[in-house]
C-alpha cells in the first residue's frame, strides 16, 4: 500500500501543470529593455541644423542690393548717352555741321554741346543722390568691410562717367584731342571699378556662406560692359 501510494504521489507530481513562476520564464522582455539600441537624440542632429541669417543682416544686404541695382541702371543710361556723344566726336567735323549750314550759328550753344553741358549737372546729381541713399543705412558690424569696399565701387563708377562726360564737353573744340584723352583711359575701369566690385561680391558671398544662404544678388564688375568695350577702355 505504501508503495502504491508513493507511486501515486510521483504520478500526480509528474502530471501536474508547472507553477506560475515557471510559466513566466521565457516571456518577451518588457518595454524598458526595448529602449536600448535607439539612435542618439538631439546632440548629433543639432550639429547639422541649417544656420539662419539674422534679419538685421538680411535687411542691410537688401539695402546693398537696391543700391547696386540703381548703380547699374544709372551707369547704363549715362554710358548710352556718352556713347552717342563719343561717336559724334569721332566724326570730327560733325560738330561743325550746324555752323556750315548756318554761318551765324554759335557753336557754344549747338544742340550737341547743349545736351552735354545740360546733362552734366543732372548726371552728377543722380550719383550724389544714390551715394546719400547708400550711406543713409549704417551697416551692422559684420557688413562694415562690405560697405567700405562697395563705397569705392560706387564712387569710382561715378568719377569715371563724369570724367568721360567732362572730356566730351570740350570735344566740339578739338574732337581728335578728346578721342586721344578717352583712349588714354583704356583699361582703367578694371582697376577702378572691376577689382573692388569683385572683392565686394566675394565678401557678400562669404557672409552668406556663414549662414548657409545662397547670395540672391551679385555686384557687377563692369557695368554696361559691352558699352565700355565699345569705348575701348
Amino acid at each position: 500500500m505504501l508503495g502504491l501510494g508513493a507511486a501515486g504521489v510521483f504520478r500526480a507530481k509528474g502530471g501536474d501543470a508547472p507553477p506560475p513562476a515557471l510559466r513566466a520564464t521565457g516571456t518577451p522582455p518588457d518595454s524598458s529593455l526595448k529602449v536600448e539600441g535607439q539612435p542618439p537624440e538631439s546632440p548629433l542632429r543639432a550639429t547639422t541644423e541649417r544656420r539662419q541669417m539674422p534679419q538685421h543682416l538680411v535687411d542691410w544686404l537688401e539695402h546693398l542690393r537696391k543700391t547696386e541695382e540703381s548703380r547699374v541702371a544709372i551707369a547704363t543710361d549715362q554710358l548710352s548717352e556718352a556713347l552717342v556723344l563719343f561717336t559724334t566726336a569721332k566724326m570730327g567735323d560733325a560738330f561743325n555741321i550746324s555752323e556750315f549750314l548756318d554761318p551765324e550759328s554759335n557753336m557754344s550753344t549747338s544742340p550737341t554741346q547743349q545736351r552735354v553741358t545740360g546733362g552734366t549737372e543732372q548726371m552728377g546729381a543722380r550719383w550724389a543722390e544714390l551715394e546719400e541713399y547708400f550711406h543713409s543705412y549704417p551697416p551692422p558690424m559684420e557688413c562694415v568691410a562690405i560697405r567700405d569696399e562697395y563705397s569705392t565701387v560706387l564712387s569710382e563708377t561715378k568719377v569715371m562717367l563724369m570724367d568721360i562726360v567732362g572730356v566730351l564737353e570740350n570735344a566740339h573744340n578739338n574732337p581728335q584731342e578728346a578721342i586721344k584723352t578717352l583712349t588714354s583711359m583704356q583699361g582703367k575701369s578694371n582697376t577702378r571699378i572691376d577689382q573692388p566690385a569683385v572683392r565686394t561680391d566675394v565678401r557678400v558671398s562669404d557672409l552668406c556662406r556663414e549662414f548657409d544662404t545662397t547670395p540672391w544678388f551679385r555686384i557687377t564688375g563692369d557695368v554696361g560692359q559691352s558699352l565700355f568695350s565699345k569705348f575701348g577702355f
